[in-house]
Formats: structure tokens, sequence, C-alpha cells
């Protein structure tokens, strides 16, 4: 097993996006599918008007935040959950529906929180989407499948990312 070692916090990351048609079409599965699972560009072809996202790595106390702003779950969606039990009553369906909604937020904003841009996505003003506004974009791309593969694949890096190790942001 390699050694593994913490980024440093605020690091910027760049990365292209392998959702990105313009790499889709000069590029294999097989070399599409190595650099999803390693997180390394080096083995794809990146078209010069490829999508790049960029990502900072975040301190502890920034995690921190956005888990404080995403809040506790439902208790009850979450003991349906870990009891794999599915929901009978009305109080319990309506519980899951809300703990399925607080995961759906749990992980908008904990990626939005890691992502510093995403190159070409600017709002009016012509600077870069950051929090809620990111968020609307992410989830307005069209087709679902694309939003899927898009949102499947930014949540891929920021768990290879990681975070930067204890005491040391």
């Amino acid at each position: 097993m390699p050694i593994c070692f913490y980024p440093k916090a605020a690091t910027r990351v760049r990365l292209p996006l392998a959702c990105d048609p313009a790499v889709q079409a000069v590029n294999t599965a097989e070399a599409i599918a190595a650099y999803l699972k390693t997180g390394d560009p080096a083995g794809l072809e990146v078209p010069a008007a490829a999508d790049h996202v960029v990502f900072r790595i975040l301190t502890h106390e920034e995690l921190t935040a956005a888990r404080l702003e995403v809040g506790i779950p439902p208790v009850l969606g979450v003991r349906l959950k870990e009891d794999g039990k599915d929901p009978d009553t009305a109080v319990e369906r309506k519980a899951a529906a809300e703990y399925r909604a607080w995961l759906a937020r749990a992980a908008s904003v904990h990626l939005v929180a890691w992502i510093d841009e995403i190159e070409g996505w600017n709002g009016g003003d012509g600077a870069p989407l950051r929090g809620a506004e990111l968020a609307d974009a992410l989830n307005s791309v069209r087709p679902v499948q694309t939003r899927t593969a898009l949102l499947l694949e930014l949540q891929n890096h920021v768990s290879r990312l990681g975070e930067v190790e204890p005491g040391k942001a």
C-alpha cells in the first residue's frame, strides 16, 4: 500500500471533467475509466476547450462549517435507514423523505464547499459561481444523465482529495 500524504489546506487542484463531451470524444472508455479511478489526468487527451474544475483543499474548520450549515439529520429517518426498515406509516414515510432531502442537501453543501470554480461557469458579473449559485447551476444541468455523471465525478474527486492532516491547516 503506498504512503498517503495529506495535501495542504488552500491548495488548488485543477482537473478536467471526464464527463465533458469534448473529453469523451477524444478518449477511449478505458482511458476515462482509469482517470476516474485514479484522478490522474496524465493518460487523458484533454482538448483546449474542455471544461475543468478547480478544487480548493478545505481546512478542518471549513469542513466543520459546512457540516454545521447542513445541520443535524432527522433522527427517525436515520433510525429507519440504520434498521434497513421500509417505512410503513405516514409518519415513517415523511421521515424517510426528510432524511433523503437532508442527505441531498448535505452532499450539495459539502461538494460546493470544495469547488473553487468550474472554469467557464460564471455569473452575470463574470465572477465564478460559488455557494448557492453554483449549487443551482449544478442542479440545472440537463439532461439528467449528464447531471448525474457530473455530480458523481465531482464527488469522486472530492472523496479522493480528502482533507488536510489535523493541526496542519
